[in-house]
């Protein structure tokens, strides 16, 4: 796995052990995300919304072992199962960021899928967020990997 600042972007690609129709469901199952986006000991994901479709609302709640809360919104750009997503990106951590995109392309490999994440819209200003989310985006992957790897058999 790598993920790295490039310029305004964090750009990222994992090859998970899985069919990219596992992996496009884990990104986008309500029921999937709040299991796998997340570690006990860290934060915990809850409450997801997913309207999948251009111009459908994306949320979720979020509890930190130190009790504090957070929510991610946005709205997704493009939906292209299996291979594609895009949504946008508001996090209320970050109350001075703008508002940012991510997007997802997944590719059949004969090991699974290439996952190539890109999350883009960070300027300047805002260095120090986007090496916090770069950090964010190595964990996030890696439990992606992990649930989507142990979901290809009972899909």
């Amino acid at each position: 796995m790598k993920v790295e600042v490039a310029g305004a972007s964090i750009v990222g690609d994992i090859v998970i052990e899985a069919p990219p129709d596992v992996v496009f469901e884990a990104l986008t199952s309500p029921d999937q995300l709040a299991q796998w986006w997340g570690q006990d000991g860290y934060y915990r994901t809850y409450n997801w919304k997913v309207d999948l479709r251009p111009g459908g609302e994306r949320s979720c709640e979020a509890s930190g072992t130190n009790g504090q809360s957070s929510t991610v919104r946005g709205v997704h750009v493009e939906v292209d199962p299996p291979r594609l997503l895009s949504h946008t990106w508001n996090p209320s951590w970050e109350t001075t960021l703008p508002e940012t995109m991510v997007r997802y392309t997944l590719t059949a490999v004969p090991e699974g899928t290439l996952l190539h994440i890109e999350h883009t819209g960070f300027d300047a200003a805002h260095a120090k967020s986007q090496e916090g989310h770069r950090e964010g985006w190595m964990r996030v992957l890696g439990w992606l990997s992990q649930y989507s790897v142990g979901k290809k058999v009972a899909k």
